[in-house]
């Protein structure tokens, strides 16, 4: 159809248009065509292992910048996996790391790398090589998740899909740290009051005479991620018993801010109609966030909550250093 639709342009500005017109129509659509295919373009790339089950979900595991992690944060992807899930290692950049190798191995995961890093790209080749995959789920390395994650964001999303006012691209468990959800996650705890009294007050996101908004808090201060990490250092039972007892039926609450996207699913109908993540240069790494952000709002489609979930999520950059020295306090409890 689209191709049919494409010669009826192209003839009709023939017959119309002008040889400028003409001319015009041609490199834009070149331009067009060279654009999509970048999304998809080589760049190295090695299937290291491949274990693809043609399950109709994805797990994209975006990893090879903090292996110290790895043995958490994988330990918690296989207790909780569920049998309908592939999983999908993707490694942009760097050279094959053995480690990764052997835990892909080991539970039987795909893993993939390519030379360039390019976290859009290595996204979009994972999704095109599990073609059988209608739902993508995709995480970062420092994401921590919980029991039913895949269960719980596929239900509440069909659920919103239905019944909701409006259609949702995406859905998002609540994650601690984070600068949007950390608030939900506040409430649900009964920590706001203790956390105002703490930090900042968080009721209300207005600029102090400093220019810096409430929420600045939660990228910058090691003592705020230290104070919620802390809350959430049994995250199996904190998730448990504030969270799964909410009734994920109840309402839908649309994500109407930008939203940083480390840990989400969404169907593979919608990433196919945004013509997939755009690849950017190799030190512009947050480019498929913002192009997914962006068409969200564009097109009025947002991502939604599911409140009824929580996961962990362990830093940000600023908070790198002194974070590190606290996992390493505190590893038997992650």
């Amino acid at each position: 159809m689209a191709v049919k639709n494409g010669i009826k342009n192209f003839l009709k500005i023939v017959r119309e248009g002008s040889f400028l017109d003409v001319v015009l129509f041609i490199c834009w659509n070149v331009c067009w065509k060279i654009q999509h295919y970048q999304r998809f373009m080589d760049w190295g790339r090695t299937l290291v292992v491949d274990n693809r089950h043609g399950n109709d979900s994805l797990l994209i595991i975006v990893a090879g910048y903090n292996e110290f992690l790895w043995e958490k944060v994988f330990w918690r992807v296989v207790k909780y996996m569920e049998r309908w899930v592939d999983v999908c290692v993707v490694h942009p950049g760097g050279k094959i790391n053995v480690v990764l190798k052997e835990y892909c191995e080991k539970n039987g995961w795909t893993y993939f790398h390519i030379k360039e890093n390019r976290l859009a790209l290595a996204q979009n080749i994972a999704i095109e090589m599990h073609p059988n995959a209608q739902f993508i789920y995709k995480i970062d390395e420092d994401i921590f998740i919980t029991e039913w994650f895949f269960s719980k964001l596929r239900k509440k999303y069909e659920l919103a899909v239905k019944n909701s006012e409006f259609y949702p691209w995406a859905i998002s468990p609540v994650v601690n740290i984070n600068p949007w959800t950390y608030k939900f996650f506040l409430k649900c705890v009964w920590k706001i009051e203790d956390y105002s009294e703490l930090f900042w007050s968080i009721q209300k996101n207005i600029t102090d005479a400093g220019g810096d908004i409430c929420k600045i808090w939660i990228y910058k201060s090691w003592d705020v991620a230290k104070y919620i990490r802390k809350l959430t250092l049994d995250l199996d039972s904190c998730n448990r018993d504030n969270f799964s007892i909410l009734q994920i039926d109840q309402n839908y609450i649309p994500i109407v801010v930008y939203y940083t996207i480390w840990c989400f699913m969404f169907p593979r109908s919608i990433r196919e109609r945004m013509w997939w993540f755009e690849v950017a240069q190799r030190w512009a790494l947050w480019c498929e966030e913002q192009d997914f952000i962006q068409k969200c709002a564009s097109w009025s489609n947002p991502i939604i909550l599911c409140e009824n979930c929580l996961c962990g999520h362990f830093w940000f950059k600023l908070q790198k250093k002194e974070m590190f020295w606290f996992f390493e306090k505190n590893k038997k409890l992650f």
